[in-house]
């Protein structure tokens, strides 16, 4: 199977990399103040819908919508499977931020990835090296020390924590059972049509549920925000996409792992430019520390997958769902 090879340049894909985690990093802070004035359906309805407005060019090149209108039985269904998973992922994962810190959800949305290489392990019958079981290994301690100071709330099914990493956990899983489905995907449809399906059909899909009145009721502040999260939600895409263009997708996949952190930095940043609309995480040393693992364990998974796409000759690329 012919594999991508990237063009060397980079400076340029570690840059772009490095825009993705940055954006993706930020994203959960601004949703966190925004699920405070919107709904989740309204405010998911302006992020799709603003999406699949600047997809759409990108989609329609080289007879694009007619690739999405040739798919039929199978292939249709998979395309259903991967929308459905994709803009469930969304709703809960915004849905979860509105009982847990940015930085706690963004902790839990590294299970994804390690759940979609278990999932090609079972599914696809892919290898799972030695380094990625170590990386998953690694990831469940992180997530243990990390929520250890909070343990009795986290087992206590009526207080908000639960609730929240409830809704982490559950979005994660759609994520993967997302990429899943789009490493088939990919092998009749570029991304951008994929997503395009995605985005478009989640703006129909949601418009009856969004209360759009409630987008006048916002300050000037807020409708900052929502321009903000609807144009990353594009861009964030657009650098992930093209930066494995330049650079090793394990290379870039070590960049992304640094996602958490990135969280935790930017949430700070927001609590001391806007300390009434954000607060900073608190972190004890064990939860530092689990922080720390947690990033390990995805780099490590991230280190195995590449070894594993050298050994079978097969790769694959990861789109991002929230977070």
């Amino acid at each position: 199977m012919l594999q991508h090879q990237p063009t060397g340049r980079r400076f340029l894909g570690l840059a772009l990399a490095s825009c993705a985690v940055v954006q993706w990093g930020t994203q959960p802070i601004v949703l966190k103040i925004l699920v405070q004035s919107l709904d989740v359906f309204t405010l998911a309805w302006m992020r799709f819908l603003a999406t699949a407005v600047l997809l759409f060019p990108l989609a329609i090149r080289r007879g694009g919508l007619a690739a999405l209108l040739r798919l039929r039985g199978r292939q249709l269904l998979l395309l259903a499977v991967a929308v459905f998973a994709l803009l469930s992922n969304y709703l809960t994962y915004m849905a979860g931020l509105a009982y847990v810190t940015p930085g706690t959800a963004q902790m839990v949305n590294q299970l994804a990835p390690m759940l979609m290489l278990l999932g090609s392990l079972w599914i696809y019958r892919e290898p799972f090296g030695r380094l990625q079981w170590v990386g998953l290994a690694v990831l469940v301690v992180g997530l243990g020390l990390f929520f250890s100071p909070r343990f009795d709330e986290l087992t206590s099914a009526s207080h908000g924590l639960a609730t929240g990493v409830a809704l982490g956990v559950l979005s994660a899983v759609l994520w993967a059972v997302y990429l899943l489905s789009q490493k088939q995907l990919l092998n009749i449809l570029r991304p951008e049509l994929v997503l395009l399906a995605v985005y478009l059909t989640g703006a129909i899909a949601v418009f009856p549920l969004a209360h759009l009145p409630a987008y006048a009721q916002l300050n000037r502040l807020h409708l900052l925000l929502l321009a903000v999260t609807s144009l990353m939600t594009f861009l964030s895409y657009m650098s992930y996409a093209n930066s494995i263009v330049h650079l090793e997708a394990s290379r870039v996949g070590l960049v992304i792992s640094l996602n958490p952190l990135v969280a935790l930095l930017m949430a700070a940043l927001f609590a001391s430019l806007l300390p009434g609309l954000m607060q900073p995480e608190s972190l004890t040393w064990p939860s530092a520390a689990g922080a720390v693992c947690v990033v390990a364990g995805s780099m490590l998974g991230a280190l195995g997958s590449a070894g594993v796409g050298r050994e079978s000759g097969t790769a694959y690329r990861e789109e991002r769902g929230d977070g």
